[in-house]
């Protein structure tokens, strides 16, 4: 006969306890690591995501079976993210915390702007065109600089596509976003007076590598 006494049964209990809770842990923890591994190779890529939930400052994504918050810095101003519509989301960094595994993503930054451009440009990976410069007001508008080295190669034209269909694919993805391509030229004055297009420049002076530029007082909306 077994004789089970209520201290026997408490210490029973919380070594089941324990062990359910250790259990628990090593599941969490492969979980954690199944996830990092998941992503891991994925920083610097797009992402498709779908929007779950939209709070005051923050949108809760659905990335691949996982929630993910797109943070307000990673958002695109004024945009108004919809439950249930699918976006996507650059991938710039994952880290471990002791939070857990964080994804860092973005839709704010010119590198999201470029990845989109590469998903959408094969001669930018086959090397055919390049990227020299991206300034970006998020929501507004971003300026692009491209340039080839092949002398029959129009870089701009590339980049907009036969009949506007590659840069219409892009505008679609920015909510309204404008975008310029401008040539890469040699001459920094040109390229200076490319880049303020559609404005019409009178005059630009370079100064200890600052430009001065000269404009007539109904260009500068257009210039901004």
């Amino acid at each position: 006969m077994i004789n089970v006494t209520p201290d026997t049964l408490e210490l029973s209990r919380i070594a089941a306890q324990s062990a359910a809770q250790t259990i628990k842990q090593s599941l969490k923890a492969i979980e954690r690591e199944r996830f990092y591994e998941k992503f891991q190779n994925k920083q610097g890529e797009l992402l498709k995501a779908r929007v779950i939930r939209v709070h005051a400052d923050s949108v809760i994504l659905d990335i691949e079976g996982t929630a993910v918050v797109l943070q307000p810095d990673g958002q695109i101003p004024n945009r108004m993210y919809e439950p249930g519509e699918e976006i996507f989301v650059l991938l710039k960094q994952i880290s471990k915390g002791q939070g857990g595994i964080v994804l860092e993503i973005t839709q704010s930054t010119t590198e999201y702007i470029e990845a989109i451009l590469r998903k959408i440009v094969p001669e930018l990976e086959e090397g055919v065109v390049a990227i020299e410069k991206i300034v970006r007001i998020p929501g507004r508008r971003t300026k692009i600089i491209v340039y080839s080295n092949e002398e029959k190669v129009d870089p701009v034209g590339v980049m907009v596509g036969s009949k506007g269909d590659r840069i219409n694919t892009v505008l679609s993805l920015l909510d309204g976003e404008k975008i310029d391509f401008i040539e890469d030229v040699e001459d920094p004055i040109q390229l200076i007076k490319n880049c303020l297009k559609p404005a019409q420049i009178n005059n630009v002076e370079i100064i200890d590598n600052k430009a001065i530029v000269t404009m007539d007082e109904s260009q500068k909306a257009l210039a901004i």
